[in-house]
């Protein structure tokens, strides 16, 4: 099996291990600067796209990889989009400051906060008083989407 054959085996499967921890098996706290979602064409063009970030920066990238682009909605819905974007710009020490922050629900951002983790995109870390701290290790996210006629491969 190639180096891309299996990050993407790891990369397709959330309930497998984390992508951070196969890229860095000595420290999974540590996280690569670039996070891609993919939906829609093939296993393949995720495979090139990981292939051409590393040749290009030497250093890999978490690539996540969905069969349909309509999963990019469920996933990262505009509330959720926003919740990444305001964990990027800084980590909360917990979800209710998070909530506090975006003007929310805290039950609605946990909820949010939630998916976001099943999908490997929010991490947490201890925060005050052993509250989960939510963060976005990454400094950039990469979302791309290709739709084609049905049938088409």
């Amino acid at each position: 099996m190639t180096v891309a054959e299996r990050f993407i085996a790891v990369t397709t499967q959330f309930d497998g291990p984390p992508a951070d921890e196969w890229l860095h098996p000595d420290d999974p706290n540590e996280h690569p600067d670039e996070l891609y979602i993919r939906a829609g064409g093939g296993v393949d063009g995720t495979a090139d796209t990981f292939i051409e970030q590393f040749e290009d920066q030497g250093a890999a990238a978490v690539i996540h990889h969905f069969d349909n682009p309509s999963e990019l909605r469920t996933h990262l819905s505009p509330q959720r989009v926003a919740l990444m974007h305001e964990l990027q710009r800084e980590p909360a020490d917990s979800v209710t400051e998070l909530a506090d922050r975006v003007g929310r629900k805290t039950p609605q951002v946990s909820n949010d906060v939630g998916v976001l983790e099943d999908a490997d995109i929010v991490h947490f870390r201890e925060g005050k008083r052993r509250a989960k701290a939510p963060l976005v290790p990454y400094e950039r996210v990469h979302i791309e989407a290709e739709v084609t006629a049905a049938g088409e491969k």
